[in-house]
């Protein structure tokens, strides 16, 4: 229960003299210090108490005044007590609760200097920031591996170092490696004997001497010895050994790993002495050639984008240098987050860019019609736009009303301002009028009236 009952200090009943502007003036915890002395104040033995609080009250009394005579120059000359002659109690058609709207006569909206234009819609390139990150193609993430099982015997790499095409990478061996090189060189052994008596025998036939059955066994046999030979020298050379600087009498026991392209290491899967298994992966390579960057857009950005666009890269630790790129593709489906892919390739592939690296992009997207006003239209509150458009009057008193609509400042530029309604639905206002002067007034009113209802 408050021990100090009665006297509210901000009832304009009590002080009639600073009324409105008064109450609004006086906070809670200026009234609250003022309560222990209200009950004190209506006693006549407490002329000393009511000095003092006259004094505390003086400077709040000025701003009352000051406060009271700006809501005046808003409101009806009839006074506030009127009902019928109170704008704020007179709705323009359509309002909905929450909305800044305000009603003027013809006489205040000349006194508050109230212009109109119609709202413009000029062409602006919007900038777009967007954000992604780096990516390599399915075509130039490579896996190194060997087609048979073997021990890995040598191994120098590490996860980010460069290497080129055709570098050799690791030595593998395996019994089986010798064992296909001596087939291969058996093979083509018996395919040259098997062709030198398939010349005999022609010649033996063309005199009678031989048997056609036997020259078309032996042209039978030197084919499937000759297809042997062929399939495995190609074996041999998907494990990466070059036949033209093989022979009978030099067989290698281990074969090299080779690197298919340029690029740099970034995984390293086995250590040396380990038996890998035909098929299993050694390394993970990256070709940079064709890194790319993918970027996420949403449905609002979309109408801005196209193909071959400009693109201007950067990463949060290093917001300065930029990395020029072009838009490459246009995904065609949307996420389950309503984005859809954009596909940059770097004009310039720089190292530093590594898969995996999170990047912003600015993309200066294609002129597209936008709302647009003289910038003295446009008022900021509390970090919010408003722009007030003249709406049709109702059949009072007033012949002046206004709606604020929230809008988001895109442009600037020579005086006049581009802008976005937060609420597209207001954008079928587009042929309706705009007050471009006196807005300030306009502002200050719908917010005193919002204040009070």
């Amino acid at each position: 229960m408050d021990p100090y009952p009665a006297t509210n200090f901000a009832n304009p009943g009590i002080l009639p003299a600073i009324g409105h502007g008064f109450q609004q003036c006086l906070d809670s915890s200026t009234i609250s210090c003022l309560k222990p002395l209200s009950c004190a104040l209506f006693m006549p033995s407490s002329l000393v108490l009511y000095k003092i609080i006259l004094q505390r009250l003086m400077p709040y009394v000025f701003q009352g005044l000051l406060i009271g005579m700006l809501v005046a120059c808003g409101d009806h000359p009839a006074g506030r007590n009127n009902p019928a002659s109170t704008p704020s109690e007179e709705k323009a058609p359509g309002t909905e609760p929450g909305t800044l709207d305000v009603a003027l006569s013809k006489e205040q909206a000349n006194n508050a200097g109230i212009l109109l234009d119609s709202l413009r819609w000029l062409p602006l390139s919007k900038e777009i920031i967007l954000s992604g990150q780096i990516e390599a193609p399915p075509q130039n993430l490579i896996s190194v591996s060997i087609p048979m099982p073997g021990l890995l015997r040598s191994t120098h790499l590490l996860p980010g170092m460069q290497v080129a095409k055709g570098e050799i990478l690791a030595t593998m061996e395996d019994p089986a490696f010798i064992k296909m090189q001596e087939q291969y060189w058996s093979a083509s052994i018996l395919a040259e004997k098997l062709n030198a008596e398939l010349i005999l025998q022609q010649e033996l036939l063309s005199t009678g001497a031989s048997n056609p059955k036997t020259l078309r066994d032996l042209r039978s046999e030197l084919r499937t010895v000759q297809v042997q030979a062929k399939s495995l020298g190609e074996q041999l050379r998907l494990l990466g050994l070059d036949l033209k600087q093989l022979n009978e009498q030099t067989m290698l026991r281990q074969v090299p790993v080779r690197s298919p392209v340029h690029g740099f290491v970034t995984k390293v899967h086995h250590s040396t002495g380990h038996y890998v298994a035909a098929g299993e992966a050694l390394y993970e390579l990256v070709d940079p050639s064709d890194v790319h960057l993918r970027l996420n857009a949403y449905e609002k950005d979309l109408p801005y984008l196209f193909e071959k666009q400009e693109v201007k890269a950067f990463n949060n630790q290093a917001s300065q240098e930029e990395h020029a790129a072009h838009i490459l593709l246009i995904g065609k489906e949307f996420a389950a987050d309503r984005s859809v892919e954009v596909h940059c390739h770097f004009d310039r592939y720089d190292r530093n860019l590594i898969p995996g690296m999170y990047m912003r992009a600015k993309v200066l997207g294609k002129s597209q019609a936008t709302a647009c006003l003289p910038s003295a239209a446009l008022q900021n509150f509390r970090g919010q736009h408003y722009a007030f458009e003249k709406v049709q009057a109702s059949q009072t008193s007033h012949e002046f009303h206004f709606r604020g609509h929230k809008v988001k400042v895109l442009h600037e530029n020579k005086g006049m301002t581009w802008f976005e309604f937060e609420d597209q639905a207001q954008i079928q206002h587009a042929g309706r009028s705009f007050a471009v002067a006196g807005t300030y007034s306009l502002l200050m009113l719908a917010f005193n009236k919002a204040e009070e209802e």
